[in-house]
């Protein structure tokens, strides 16, 4: 298991390969391209930003907004995902009658038709008309 200073710096790594070239293939002077922000900025996050900033030679602050403004998107993206929503039952598809057609070897035959209200008498019921008490 690699130790916590070997995760940060191969973390590091790949973005710092990347820093690298753009410095060497910009023109002039000029900010640090979103690309490249989108890969520093949970870096920062994870291993902190001044420890980031410095390894990676980016700027302080400018990192340290970023991490503020996706730490608060995150928040307000976790309580959206937490707030509760009541759906009422008029809403719920409920059948209106469901028929249950009972029939035995000797012939015997008995249709019922139930609402959701009713619906849990009917074991009784058949165990009533049959002749045994529930």
């Amino acid at each position: 298991m690699k130790s916590k200073p070997d995760q940060f710096f191969s973390a590091l790594a790949p973005v710092r390969r990347e820093l690298e070239r753009w410095r060497r293939t910009r023109q002039r002077k000029g900010r640090i391209p979103e690309a490249l922000w989108r890969t520093i900025t949970p870096l920062g996050r994870r291993y902190g930003v001044s420890r980031v900033a410095r390894d990676l030679r980016v700027p302080f602050y400018a990192l340290r907004d970023r991490v503020e403004v996706a730490r608060a998107t995150e928040a307000t993206d976790t309580q959206k995902a937490q707030q509760f929503v009541e759906v009422p039952l008029s809403l719920t598809p409920t059948p209106t009658e469901c028929v249950v057609e009972l029939e035995d070897a000797s012939g015997w035959k008995m249709t019922l038709r139930l609402t959701p209200a009713n619906a849990g008498d009917a074991v009784a019921l058949i165990q009533t008309v049959r002749g045994r008490q529930p």
